[in-house]
């Protein structure tokens, strides 16, 4: 394992050194499949909606819009051993973030203190690195990895309760390297290979790798790559370059980090919570509300509070008629309230304003 670890690295190294004279200026090449190039910039989005490590062990959590690489700290830094990846779970604000090598832990990180939590030691990977991390929002939805020995590659599914994995298909070299993988909103896998600096699509029923093409840069050991659940971009962190990789034709430049960040995870821009409007039993006032806002309805248990992006604000068991919630901490914008009572769940929209 020692050994493993030593040789990524130093293989890490010398592709990092090859490629700092590229910086700002992409190269290209011929994939067997496709032809990736570099283009030009992409709009701007606001907010704090990508979240990633950075520095070497310990590691700090960060927040980032993802339209440049500014980074904003969160909390103070934490040990994982070696860090792999990191996913979110768009439907309940869920972050995943795994350690790479044994007891191969799973965690999950408060995105408001960057404290995280054990969930499971997972096992039955099946190969000596766990190196990418991805959930399928499709479908009942699955959490998936990857592992490999830079010889072979296969991804799993994780069981996020009690940690154990089960391979799909067979071990392969097709894909040698597998440094990420990230799933679309649509629901395909793809991974990104060291070995070979490729892009690959990967069968999550099969296992079996299939090459997309050729990225036209070195891959490095702490590439990341997550999917937007909203409009379904692929970004993509390598060499500590921020990208998005159009799984087709190339990818698009948007900064460099100045300093090596791990784990990329995004909550999405546009995967938002449809109001109910049909829940007359559900009262929510002042709204737009500056400090205290007023929830009432018969028997409510709890009440979750979330913003545009997906992430949990508070969780308050209520088990009363009525309550208060006190907004005033929260920054300007649209949140979304989720009421849970005897007769189900139901959203309510409030606007929170520092006028």
């Amino acid at each position: 394992m020692k050994n493993f670890i030593t040789s990524l690295f130093a293989v890490s190294l010398l592709l990092i050194i090859n490629n700092v004279s590229a910086q700002g200026s992409v190269s290209k090449s011929i994939a067997c499949n496709q032809t990736f190039q570099f283009y030009g910039s992409v709009p701007d989005f606001s907010g704090s909606r990508g979240f990633v490590y950075s520095g070497t062990s310990p590691y700090q959590l960060n927040s980032q819009s993802l339209a440049n690489t500014n980074l904003t700290p969160i909390g103070s830094p934490v040990t994982f051993g070696f860090i792999g990846a990191a996913s979110v779970r768009t439907s309940n604000g869920t972050l995943w973030v795994n350690s790479s090598t044994s007891p191969y832990t799973l965690f999950n990180i408060d995105t408001t203190t960057g404290v995280k939590t054990t969930i499971c030691n997972c096992t039955g990977i099946p190969q000596t690195n766990f190196t990418g991390l991805t959930w399928d929002n499709t479908g009942s939805g699955t959490l998936y990895g990857v592992s490999t020995n830079l010889t072979s590659s296969q991804i799993f599914s994780i069981n996020t309760s009690t940690g154990v994995c089960t391979p799909k298909g067979s071990a392969s070299s097709t894909c040698a390297g597998a440094i990420f993988i990230a799933c679309s909103k649509t629901g395909t896998i793809f991974a990104g290979d060291i070995v070979t600096n490729s892009l690959f699509k990967v069968n999550k029923n099969t296992g079996v790798f299939t090459l997309v093409g050729a990225l036209g840069v070195s891959i490095n050991f702490s590439d990341c790559a997550q999917f937007d659940q909203g409009d379904n971009k692929l970004y993509w962190i390598n060499n500590n370059q921020l990208n998005v990789l159009d799984t087709i034709s190339g990818f698009t430049y948007i900064g460099i980090y100045s300093t090596t960040v791990h784990a990329l995870a995004i909550f999405s821009k546009y995967v938002g919570i449809k109001e109910d409007k049909n829940d007359i039993d559900v009262s929510v006032y002042p709204n737009p509300v500056r400090d205290i806002v007023t929830i009432t309805a018969p028997n409510i248990e709890t009440i979750k509070v979330s913003n545009l992006a997906g992430q949990i604000m508070e969780n308050i068991i209520v088990n009363n008629n009525n309550t208060i919630l006190n907004v005033s901490k929260y920054d300007a914008g649209v949140y979304f309230l989720q009421v849970k009572t005897d007769k189900g769940l139901f959203t309510k929209k409030i606007i929170v304003t520092k006028l």
